[in-house]
């Protein structure tokens, strides 16, 4: 592709994987077209449009050449200077496949579950802090999302604090064997406007038998570090967290709020399970943290993704759920449900399960 390489982008010359998110931004149809290449080839096909008169190239749509084999696509590139303006196709290597099923669901913590989960927080009290006013609406709830098909709830020992754990608990106690209660700990709240991080290994071995006895469990499935905490190392929290799990007191570790810098230094101690940070329509600032979750094959839990009910507002919340969910097979949304009608809003978004 010689005299290509001042308009065409890296990826494209040197045959790089392709990153979703730069794709994205110029073709809202992403979606619909990568379904089809996944399920097809496993390629992603690009269409580039060269310079002409001054006139700078870029990328312009992809292309549903998903019969096409590897060799075909290696001859499809065409040198720019013989023909200014036209139309370069290009391919990344082929990506790693998710099965299938994913479009529905993802194995978190180990169980194979539908991609939307439910947060916790809205179900207790103000600011989440304290109990609820109504505690049997809160209750009605998380029996109508495990009723629905939900087998993921998100919740902290900072929710209260303590409450929703204690909530939860009550509620549904003994466990369904296939619902994962996800739990989270490193951050205090001595108030309701404090969220302090405290990463320290000999807090969150506290924190973590503390939340075994609330939730009535010998073992969390999924147990995650809530915050970073910036006078502690990731290090020691993550290896705080592992001998938790070598003791047999958790099942997976999980990560929250973390920059991709640190997810890989957590990485280096041990096996992440799960990583959850904020994403949304309207705040898409982890997107390379969804690209390495998807490109690992573990799950992106998505807090905050109805941006605080603003995207509610403006349209239906289903709207938003299914445009995270078009995302990247990795995406499972977290929606903060604080009534009944809500919980079945989002479990509709993934359909109830049989049996």
């Amino acid at each position: 592709m010689a005299g290509t390489g001042q308009l065409l982008p890296s990826w494209v010359a040197s045959e790089e994987a392709l990153d979703l998110s730069e794709l994205a931004e110029f073709n809202p149809k992403l979606a619909i077209t990568r379904d089809r290449l996944e399920a097809d080839l496993g390629y992603h096909v690009a269409a580039y449009r060269a310079g002409a008169k001054g006139r700078p190239g870029g990328l312009c749509d992809v292309y549903t050449t998903a019969r096409l084999s590897a060799s075909q696509l290696r001859r499809l590139h065409v040198a720019e200077e013989r023909f200014p303006g036209t139309i370069l196709v290009a391919y990344a290597k082929p990506f790693i496949r998710w099965p299938p099923s994913s479009r529905r669901t993802i194995t978190v913590g180990g169980r194979n579950i539908p991609r939307m989960g439910i947060g916790t927080l809205r179900l207790i009290g103000p600011e989440g802090f304290g109990w609820p006013s109504d505690t049997a609406a809160s209750i009605a709830a998380l029996h109508t999302a495990v009723t629905l098909g939900i087998r993921l709830i998100d919740t902290a020992d900072a929710y209260g604090p303590e409450v929703a754990e204690e909530l939860i608990a009550k509620a549904l106690h003994p466990y369904p064997s296939d619902l994962i209660v996800a739990t989270k700990g490193g951050l205090e709240r001595p108030t309701a406007s404090e969220w302090i991080p405290n990463g320290r290994p000999g807090h969150l071995r506290l924190a973590c038998e503390a939340s075994l006895r609330r939730l009535r469990v010998d073992v969390l499935s999924l147990y995650q570090l809530h915050a970073i905490d910036p006078a502690v190392p990731i290090e020691e929290s993550a290896g705080a967290m592992l001998d938790l799990q070598h003791e047999g007191k958790v099942e997976h570790i999980g990560l929250c709020n973390v920059s991709p810098a640190q997810y890989r230094r957590a990485k280096a101690v041990g096996t992440i399970a799960s990583v959850q940070n904020r994403f949304n329509k309207n705040d898409e600032s982890h997107r390379e943290m969804v690209s390495i979750c998807e490109q690992e094959r573990i799950p992106f839990i998505a807090w905050g993704p109805l941006d605080g009910g603003k995207l509610a507002k403006s349209s239906p919340a289903e709207g938003a759920l299914k445009w995270l969910l078009s995302q990247s097979p990795a995406l499972v949304p977290i929606p903060g449900a604080a009534s009944v009608e809500e919980v079945r809003r989002c479990a509709g978004v993934v359909g109830k399960r049989s049996g």
